[in-house]
């Protein structure tokens, strides 16, 4: 080994040898072999065991680590060399009769590729749940089996439509489309369709209920029902469109292209035909058929009470509302997708096992490459300034070794040595390039994790600045980091702000209400905030688990979709009220809820059980990411239904509806 001194025993038991091997008492190729195993043993080994301490080797030398590159043009076939690379490992150590505990594989490729095979697993199971708790929701709030029925028959041919438009156009390459779209693309047409159907359904079972005539009940329940459709569907696609502001991120603008066509297409359901072909028949109502006196005129005798106490009430939700707010603009989350993995995931397991044996941070490197003025090798001042950035990003809590061309153990020696054991191997053929590579004492994608990423970055441009060269950092945990950045930073100062901008524009446009177009987009806000603040305080605080970084944005997105249907059909209702009494605010909003709030509880409840539902499943994250959807989306339905929305209204009175609200006629 290069750089090895001769120890002081070498020419001894060189001259013993010599003479045993002249006497014939030894052969030559057995003293070379005893010679060999004393230098190994004695001196070789434990420089190298030393230097290789919590990256190759563990701690008590009784486990060691083989890293590599898996081939393959995929990431399921990199995924599927690993394991196979672990399969060798121990058919060798079996062939070589060395005895061995388990033999455990990991690396970034096997941890996704066991998330989505585990998450395939989680869906197939999850959708079973919400199909048999969406149905059994439905049938209570439509009381009618085929009532059930009806609405995915209209959105199962709009989804057709969509689907063929979409198809068309990404033939022809006007749009890219990838699975997990495709996959949100359904069951997003799927969900609001079934609202709006299920919406239509309601309305014409209450004019069925007055008129008995079919046609004309149909006629009038989508004449009625419409306006708050419309505006309920252009939000959507307004919200969704507006992803296409974040096009530098691939699966936003795929998104932002697919999903608003088909959710354009199931609106356009064909419900009212089919109502007015079969909502006459005696069998389409069973087991309850539309009773007048259950149906029309009913004020809400909890909505009556609640408007007694409007302004405390309303005062605890903004309370509510701010200290949530808190938690959210506060929130960061953990980068650590092994949440996505059950405790029995084998990738899972193996990098417990390197955690414990090994530092964290060995399978995740931070890179962080400095582009110098001279050759590292040519120039000492060039290799002391390195090595001074060196030092400093050793210095950073978290950091458990260095490794860069000037010590390429981690351990800092001469330049000669370092060039000839291993240094240039970190540096370009010109030796002005030079790669340092930070292992982490602490897993990259926890908090603390995430803490140390960002202070080597901070540590190494402030360096490199103040000493005229360049660095670059990378790896994969500095990546993610970027990649939040990115996300949080189109979301909430691009798509965001459009996006609410154009909803307060339709809103304003179909109801005449700017008021209520504000109380509406404040609904979702609060409904967001307060499903964040749910899942810190019960996975974070009470549970002692890292909450996933994304679960804000993904909470917003998912409400604005729903929690927009909501308020549209409660306003609707709540104008044409306002027009029967006079405007006068605690009756239309008590009127208005008799009508349809409990019925937008029901619609709630149909998205919270199918979001409720990824709480059977056998990972952290998936739970997380079911309780935050089902929390923030029956806040929305709540707060639209019974607490913000009427409440809101009913302070205001007829100046909820200004500037032109009580002027324009939306019939409900």
């Amino acid at each position: 080994m290069d750089g090895l001194k001769p120890p002081s025993w070498l020419p001894g038991e060189l001259a013993r040898l010599a003479v045993e091997a002249a006497r014939n008492e030894t052969s030559v190729v057995g003293a070379a072999r005893l010679l060999a195993e004393r230098l190994l043993l004695g001196s070789v080994y434990p420089k190298l065991l030393r230097s290789s301490e919590g990256l190759l080797v563990s701690g008590d030398h009784h486990a060691f680590t083989v890293m590599g590159e898996p081939l393959g043009s995929t990431q399921d076939e990199r995924a599927g060399n690993t394991e196979a690379a672990g399969r060798l490992v121990e058919e060798l150590l079996d062939s070589m009769h060395i005895a061995h505990g388990k033999v455990y594989v990991s690396g970034s490729d096997l941890l996704l590729s066991q998330v989505k095979k585990y998450a395939r697993e989680d869906v197939e199971k999850t959708s079973r749940f919400s199909g048999i708790g969406t149905f059994i929701v439905l049938l209570v709030i439509l009381e009618s089996v085929f009532a059930v029925i009806l609405p995915y028959v209209g959105i199962f041919l709009g989804l057709l439509v969509g689907g063929a438009i979409i198809y068309l156009a990404a033939s022809h390459g006007i749009v890219s489309l990838d699975s997990q779209t495709h996959a949100l693309m359904i069951t997003t047409a799927l969900g609001l369709g079934a609202d709006y159907a299920a919406y239509l359904v309601h309305r014409f079972r209450e004019e069925y209920a007055k008129l008995e005539d079919a046609r004309e009940a149909a006629r009038r329940a989508l004449r009625r029902a419409g306006p708050a459709i419309v505006a309920s569907a252009l939000t959507v696609i307004i919200g969704f469109g507006s992803l296409l502001l974040g096009w530098e991120v691939g699966f936003l603008r795929r998104m932002g292209e697919n999903i608003p066509v088909t959710v354009a297409a199931a609106s356009l359901t064909l419900v009212p035909a089919l109502l007015a072909l079969l909502g006459g028949r005696r069998w389409f109502w069973w087991p309850r058929r539309p009773s007048r006196e259950r149906r029309v005129g009913r004020e809400s005798r909890v909505m009556r009470l609640l408007t007694r106490y409007e302004a405390p009430l309303f005062a605890v939700l903004a309370l509510l509302i701010i200290v949530s707010g808190h938690y959210y603009v506060s929130f960061k989350g953990t980068h650590d997708m092994k949440l996505m993995l059950p405790e029995s995931a084998p990738a899972l397991q193996a990098f417990n096992v390197l955690s414990e044996e090994f530092a964290p941070g060995i399978t995740d490197p931070v890179y962080v490459a400095a582009v110098l003025p001279h050759s590292v090798w040519e120039d000492n001042s060039t290799a002391a300034m390195l090595d001074g950035l060196v030092d400093k990003i050793a210095e950073v809590p978290g950091v458990y070794k260095v490794l860069a061309p000037t010590r390429p153990h981690g351990v800092k020696v001469s330049i000669g040595e370092a060039a000839r054991s291993g240094g240039r191997r970190l540096t370009s053929s010109g030796g002005r390039v030079a790669v340092i590579q930070v292992i982490l004492g602490v897993d990259p994608y926890s908090r603390e994790g995430q803490e140390a990423v960002e202070e080597i970055h901070r540590v190494a441009h402030s360096y490199a600045s103040s000493h005229g060269f360049t660095v670059y950092v990378g790896g994969a945990p500095y990546g993610v980091l970027e990649m939040d950045e990115l996300l949080h930073k189109l979301y909430y100062h691009r798509i965001l702000p459009a996006a609410a901008l154009l909803m307060i524009l339709v809103f304003t446009v179909v109801f005449g209400s700017l008021v209520a177009a504000v109380v509406a987009l404040t609904v979702i806000i609060g409904a967001a905030v307060m499903g964040i603040a749910a899942s810190i305080l019960l996975f974070q605080d009470l549970l002692g688990k890292p909450v996933l970084w994304f679960l804000n944005i993904v909470a917003m997105m998912a409400v604005l979709g729903v929690g927009m249907d909501y308020n549209s059909f409660f306003l609707a209702r709540a104008l044409e009220e306002c027009h029967l009494t006079g405007c006068d605010p605690k009756k239309s909003v008590a009127r208005a809820a008799g009508a349809v709030s409990l019925f937008i509880i029901g619609l709630s409840l149909v998205v919270t059980v199918a979001y409720a539902s990824m709480m059977t499943a056998s990972n952290t994250g998936m739970r997380e990411m079911g309780f935050t959807l089902a929390s923030t989306v029956l806040l929305a339905g709540l707060m639209a239904s019974y607490l913000l929305t009427p409440l809101a209204i009913s302070l205001l009175g007829r100046a909820a509806w200004w500037p032109w609200g009580m002027k324009k006629r939306i019939e409900h």
